[in-house]
């Protein structure tokens, strides 16, 4: 395959060359790193807690406060769609 058979934006590199760290691929990293790490973890394990303790005497108030967590979390992710 020659060059003119690639799409237009590919990028001929030699293979030792130093990879190309796109935006997205910085994003990506950013995201993993707050969501993996002791502190996050712990934090979503005082919620979790929480929601074990208060649950089983106060289950609507539960509910209603996970139910607005999924919510929240849904639009997160449609806005990168959508802006």
């Amino acid at each position: 395959m020659t060059r003119k058979h690639l799409p237009s934006d590919t990028t001929c590199r030699p293979l030792n060359a130093t990879p190309v760290i796109t935006r997205a691929a910085e994003i990506a990293k950013e995201w993993i790193t707050l969501h993996d790490n002791p502190n996050f973890r712990g934090f979503v394990d005082f919620l979790r807690a929480e929601l074990d303790r208060v649950g089983p005497t106060q289950p609507d108030l539960c509910r209603d406060f996970f139910s607005r967590a999924v919510a929240l979390k849904l639009s997160f992710f449609e806005a990168a769609y959508t802006t």
